[in-house]
């Protein structure tokens, strides 16, 4: 039976609009439509950044996204996708890979992880708390003055599982984190990933926990922080048909002085930084050339420094930049400037020599 998606995209009119902002459906020379007919393979889901931009271009409103996302979660059912030679990314194995990065880093948050009952919790995302454990704890402490925020979520939202195509761990994952959220007496989480909030809203909502992002919560905006300097935004995919994030950081950015210049692509039309879908770990030359064509934008667009409200595209971003500064929207209004390009050359290093061997192994021990 034909899934949902591939139904769709029978009413795609093959206009070439969603290939033009995409790299795969250009690479690939078929229209949605087409590939449906034909049914794509597992090695062409998961070379899909999953980042909505051909639905945002769609002027029929179709989502091949899901085209390739429903295929991922085929892969895996019918055991065509190794799933398990990745489970250095399940983020609900004791040893996955951010864990084990967190305690070679002697990253630990013990004295601030949710433990009793509060009403309200931040949950920085995986990739916050591990690259910037520094910022992630400035961003606490401020979350605690501005709103009374209780205590911090140590854990995943589960999005890579999602990703992954691995839906009943996913699903298995969530129902984990909803009944930690119940027994702590959570009723509102302020988050500061746009991945995270739109993952877990839906899990939350039938709760009545509020979500908030970190933006809304962190208090009055602090004027006169502007250098002169040019500014452009890099808009997060999850956040490219709600804008909820991006909204809000060009606000706070601009009321603190910083100026301002929109790159050709942002907001709905925004592309895909290279982590989107996980392709990095599939398809690196598609991550390479979204980089650098990112990179390029703001350039055009007169800009000195890049920011993004996604710390995996500030660390993109930040190992390719030659000559721009790549940076964190929260660094910046907290008065911050982290290296973006430092945690993932630790985190080669970690796994470098006969240490890294066996730090590898560890990691990958069922």
């Amino acid at each position: 039976m034909k899934n949902m998606a591939t139904e769709q995209m029978k009413m795609c009119r093959e206009c070439g609009l969603c290939a033009l902002d995409c790299p795969l459906l250009a690479e690939l020379g078929e229209s949605p439509r087409r590939l449906a007919k034909r049914g794509i393979t597992a090695e062409e889901a998961y070379s899909c950044m999953l980042c909505g931009a051909c639905e945002a271009a769609c002027p029929e409103g179709l989502s091949p996204r899901k085209l390739f996302a429903e295929r991922r979660d085929q892969a895996v059912t019918a055991g065509e996708f190794a799933a398990d030679e990745y489970r250095y990314l399940f983020p609900d194995r004791e040893q996955n890979l951010m864990k084990v990065f967190r305690d070679y880093s002697g990253v630990d948050y013990g004295d601030i992880e949710l433990k009793g009952e509060t009403e309200s919790c931040f949950f920085p995302g995986c990739t916050l708390m591990t690259y910037v454990p520094e910022l992630t704890r400035q961003v606490y402490d401020t979350l605690r003055e501005s709103c009374g925020c209780g205590g911090m979520a140590v854990k995943c939202c589960g999005k890579p599982l999602t990703q992954l195509g691995l839906t009943q761990r996913a699903d298995d994952a969530a129902r984990r984190l909803l009944a930690s959220f119940r027994a702590h007496k959570v009723r509102e989480l302020i988050v500061a990933c746009p991945g995270c909030y739109y993952e877990l809203r839906p899990l939350l909502a039938p709760e009545g926990i509020r979500l908030r992002t970190v933006y809304e919560a962190l208090g009055p905006a602090t004027a006169g922080a502007g250098d002169g300097r040019v500014y452009t935004v890099h808009d997060s995919c999850p956040d490219r048909f709600e804008g909820i994030f991006g909204r809000q950081v060009r606000e706070r950015l601009t009321a603190s002085g910083f100026k301002l210049a929109e790159m050709a692509h942002s907001g709905r039309g925004a592309l895909c930084c290279g982590s989107g879908g996980m392709v990095s770990h599939f398809r690196p030359d598609l991550t390479a050339g979204l980089v650098g064509g990112r990179l390029a934008e703001a350039r055009q667009a007169g800009a000195a420094v890049l920011v993004s409200y996604c710390v995996s595209c500030a660390a993109k971003f930040a190992g390719a930049a030659d000559g721009l500064e790549a940076v964190h929207a929260l660094g910046l209004l907290l008065g911050r400037r982290d290296d973006f390009a430092a945690p993932k050359k630790k985190l080669a290093a970690m796994l470098e020599g006969p240490d890294g061997a066996a730090i590898w192994a560890r990691i990958m021990a069922d």
